[in-house]
């Protein structure tokens, strides 16, 4: 457990160097970059976590109609691994949140 929370803390940390980094580059406000580029890192490891989702069922599809029929489609469940990065990346969305409001 301590080294999940290790895990966590340190990519949060690293998220919110590179998006400083990114906003004192551009010279844009670094609340917004935080909120825009946390909320982006969230989503995409949100859709990479997760299974069962649009994208599984789009590809499966096409295997289905490539093999004329002869593929039996696999019903999955929905799942969700939260690892490191996911909540990394929620810790500075909230993060961000906290910031703007303070």
């Amino acid at each position: 457990m301590i080294s999940y929370i290790c895990k966590v803390l340190f990519v949060a940390i690293i998220e919110i160097a590179i998006l400083w980094g990114i906003s004192s580059y551009f010279g844009f406000d670094f609340i917004t970059i935080l909120f825009m580029g946390s909320a982006f890192l969230a989503l995409f490891t949100f859709m990479i976590g997760s299974s069962g989702d649009f994208f599984t069922k789009r590809a499966e599809m096409g295997v289905f109609r490539l093999m004329a029929g002869a593929y039996t489609p696999k019903n999955e469940k929905i799942t969700l691994r939260a690892g490191p990065f996911l909540v990394g990346s929620i810790l500075s969305l909230i993060l961000s949140f906290i910031l703007a409001y303070i």
